[in-house]
């Protein structure tokens, strides 16, 4: 809004707005039925000289009026496009009308000679190093939760970054799931054999840096209860842990109350809440993480390498990975 007002001091007229928040539709791709989500809220409140927001960050594909605004997002992965026209008055640089359609990308146009040189140029320098062995897998490590909510790649990941830091004090890492792009795949047709440094990039891809932190027990717990704070779409956030850390919660507790803090142990150890733990997670989590769990009350917090230096790092220094047991968080009744 300050912007948007500095703007229309200049003469400017029409404004578009980019921002990383979005909303859930029930509808087709162009439609916004039962909208809802972060970005009503942030729209309502918008300066009314804002015409037109695109947003995105839910991976969702709508096209919305709001407040006299067209919202729009393209879902992800550039699966969509979406066409916004704007008729303009040429006099006063006002919006006249506007309309939008999201296009399905159908990728069945001949590709273009100079962008596919362009690739290759540039697969070809890339090449030497993402085909780079660095471990070994004696099966996949996927990437979806179990019931508990934990997925044996984010708990690869989490177990890095504790090992990573283990000598700095770091007694748990955590990893968001959402963060977890893709599965842990070796390069056998079955998913196990030899971990290429493309495969984990494809993995974590986001060049997040390290960031460890002092938190309380009673911000632990907090923190865990977040992953049930989340009112939009019936969406979890679900948080994985590193090996050593455990904790019960149950989805029919009252809300604020679905993690059981008494259960909140590491090493087998209970978490005191007045207790003092330091932790690692990224850069993402740190600064604010995707709104919903978050660790911005950190203390002590100090910077560290880049995220997947330290998950390749960890992967060169195993034997043959396995996927861990799912017995980190117990989902109780």
């Amino acid at each position: 809004n300050r912007e948007a007002a500095k703007l229309r001091k200049q003469g400017v007229e029409a404004i578009v707005v980019l921002v990383h928040e979005g909303g859930w539709q029930t509808g087709d791709i162009d439609e916004c039925a039962g909208a809802s989500g972060p970005i009503l809220d942030i729209v309502e409140r918008l300066d009314p000289g804002i015409d037109v927001v695109i947003s995105g960050h839910t991976h969702q594909a709508y096209r919305c009026e709001l407040d006299g605004r067209l919202v729009t997002s393209a879902k992800s992965f550039g699966r969509l496009l979406t066409r916004i026209d704007l008729t303009i008055d040429r006099k006063t640089g006002e919006v006249l009308a506007h309309d939008a359609d999201n296009l399905i990308v159908t990728r069945d146009v001949t590709p273009a000679p100079d962008e596919e040189a362009l690739i290759a140029r540039w697969k070809t320098l890339a090449d030497p190093v993402a085909n780079e062995v660095i471990g070994t897998l004696t099966e996949p490590i996927v990437s979806t939760p179990s019931d508990s909510g934990q997925a044996p790649a984010g708990n690869v990941i989490a177990d890095a970054r504790l090992d990573g830091f283990a000598d700095d004090g770091v007694v748990a890492a955590f990893v968001s799931l959402g963060s977890v792009r893709e599965d842990i795949e070796g390069t056998s047709a079955d998913g196990s054999g030899d971990l290429t440094y493309a495969n984990l990039y494809a993995v974590e891809p986001w060049g997040n840096t390290m960031v460890t932190m002092d938190l309380t027990g009673a911000q632990l717990d907090a923190l865990l209860e977040l992953q049930f704070d989340n009112p939009s779409a019936g969406e979890q956030r679900w948080l994985q842990v590193s090996h050593g850390f455990s904790y019960t919660w149950s989805a029919s507790a009252p809300a604020g109350q679905h993690v059981d803090a008494a259960t909140i142990a590491i090493g087998g150890v209970p978490v005191e809440l007045d207790g003092t733990y330091r932790v690692a997670v990224d850069s993402f989590l740190a600064g604010g993480g995707d709104g919903f769990v978050t660790f911005t009350e950190g203390t002590g917090i100090e910077g560290g390498p880049p995220e997947l230096d330290v998950l390749e790092a960890w992967f060169r220094g195993q034997d043959a990975v396995s996927a861990p047991a799912d017995d980190r968080v117990t989902a109780a009744p």
